[in-house]
């Protein structure tokens, strides 16, 4: 993903869409296709996305030719597994206000490293009902929990963008420790 987000669905039932990743800039999306042969879910772009493939038979020249760029990808794989588990077990451990901060504060960490952090905050393409399908919520519990934290001065959104004006406060109210998303020392947002 070079620029944009993305989120990979997966569809139960009929029409019932389940969102288990949301994908930022950077991020090597899907690459556990490259040895699956059933993907059992759909890459959606939210918003404009500008993407860049990469060739099944380059990835095998890398993994077969470059151990260094092998271990590499194996552990940005293994990082969307440690996300996945992160949010299955905060969806079950965090009521829903601090959920919403959890997720707005992996976003802040992960767009921070990527570089798209200015000002204290982010552009946001999803709107509260994209934000409530992320997190398999309803609208207006999305709704009620963007006005407590914006009540307790933690959230700003207006217009498509996000500001954390206290990023360390709304980390310690949603208990969120970035630790799972291994990112890189010196990865500093341009605040």
């Amino acid at each position: 993903m070079v620029e944009g987000m993305a989120i990979r669905a997966h569809r139960i039932g009929r029409s019932e869409r389940v969102v288990s990743a949301l994908h930022v800039a950077g991020d090597f999306v899907d690459l556990h296709s490259f040895l699956l042969s059933h993907i059992d879910h759909d890459i959606i772009a939210v918003g404009p996305c500008t993407i860049d493939f990469v060739a099944a038979e380059h990835l095998e020249a890398v993994t077969r030719d470059h151990s260094r760029l092998a271990r590499l990808l194996w552990l940005e794989t293994l990082i969307d597994a440690k996300i996945h588990r992160v949010w299955v077990a905060a969806r079950a451990a965090l009521p829903g206000t601090q959920r919403v901060g959890h997720f707005i504060c992996e976003l802040h960490a992960r767009l921070g490293a990527a570089g798209l952090v200015y000002a204290g905050g982010f552009a946001m393409p999803l709107d509260q009902r994209g934000v409530a399908d992320v997190l398999g919520y309803s609208v207006v519990h999305v709704n009620h929990a963007v006005r407590d934290l914006r009540a307790e001065r933690l959230l700003e959104w207006e217009r498509g963008r996000v500001r954390l004006p206290d990023p360390d406060g709304l980390a310690r109210y949603s208990s969120f420790d970035p630790a799972y998303l291994e990112l890189r020392k010196g990865a500093e947002s341009t605040e």
